[in-house]
């Protein structure tokens, strides 16, 4: 905070001369230092991380399957549709 402070008040020859000007540099600074940092996390952690190995390709991959328990929530839309069926 230091930095940006000094740079807000010492002036350069891009900053503007009036106190809104630099504030909206020093905003858009700050917001560009944010985001930048939270795309380089989240970039590193895609990279990082395995994917996960997702082996239901349709629903009746799903109904075959034992190892991932699953239901149908009474009420819900599906619920319906296959009591109609």
């Amino acid at each position: 905070m230091v930095s940006l402070h000094g740079h807000i008040t010492a002036g350069c020859h891009w900053l503007p001369k009036k106190d809104g000007g630099r504030l909206l540099v020093s905003t858009w600074l700050v917001a560009s230092l944010v985001f930048m940092t939270c795309y380089s996390g989240i970039l590193t952690a895609m990279l990082t991380l395995p994917r996960v190995n997702i082996p239901i390709d349709s629903l009746s991959d799903l109904v075959a399957q034992s190892r991932l328990p699953w239901r149908i929530e009474a009420g819900s839309m599906m619920f319906h549709y296959f009591q109609v069926l």
